[in-house]
């Protein structure tokens, strides 16, 4: 089995983007777009999802997802690359090339977090129920024992950006600290 060529991978993905404000109708969305494909497909498009996971699996995302919520587990941070994913190509491929490029992105979600974990479910769904097996699907997606790709740089460049963006915008205020009265975990609007 071959993953899904990305450019079909990405025209499923962004045929979601315009539900994107409501997570629970990108979903239906995403599973209404993934029932019409074979088996083969869905877990061609799993493969994909798989491999976009592993490529995003870097120590400068990661630190990019911990200075926006104020700390990261790998959980969270699984959570994060998949609302990456989530927001389309353009944004996936702009976070990860440059994850600075983050503070001058507009982030805003329900609740101000950028996690989307039922997102990574999709896929596997659809094709439990067509597939009524026990049998998992065909995945990349495993915890690597091996630490994120690259060795991190430093980000205060970002954490400075993200945080002065933030209180800008919440309280008009030059200043560091958001109307939360945190400058350490900003919160984007």
């Amino acid at each position: 089995m071959t993953a899904m060529k990305e450019q079909r991978f990405w025209a499923i993905i962004d045929g979601t983007l315009k539900h994107k404000a409501d997570p629970e109708v990108q979903l239906a969305v995403l599973r209404t777009a993934l029932e019409a494909l074979s088996l083969e497909e869905v877990e061609s498009f799993e493969l994909r999802f798989g491999e976009l996971m592993e490529r995003s699996y870097t120590w400068d995302l990661w630190a990019a997802c911990y200075i926006i919520h104020g700390g990261s587990s790998d959980d969270s941070f699984d959570y994060f690359r998949h609302w990456l994913i989530s927001r389309g190509h353009e944004v996936f491929e702009t976070a990860v090339d440059t994850p600075d490029a983050l503070a001058d992105m507009e982030l805003s979600t329900i609740e101000d977090v950028c996690e989307f974990e039922d997102f990574s479910y999709v896929a596997s769904q659809v094709w439990h129920r067509r597939k009524a097996s026990t049998r998992t699907i065909p995945t990349l997606r495993s915890h690597s024992a091996e630490p994120p790709a690259a060795i991190p740089r430093a980000s205060h460049s970002m954490r400075t950006r993200v945080i002065c963006r933030s209180a800008c915008r919440n309280c008009g205020s030059a200043t560091a600290k958001t109307r939360w009265g945190d400058a350490r975990r900003p919160r984007l609007p």
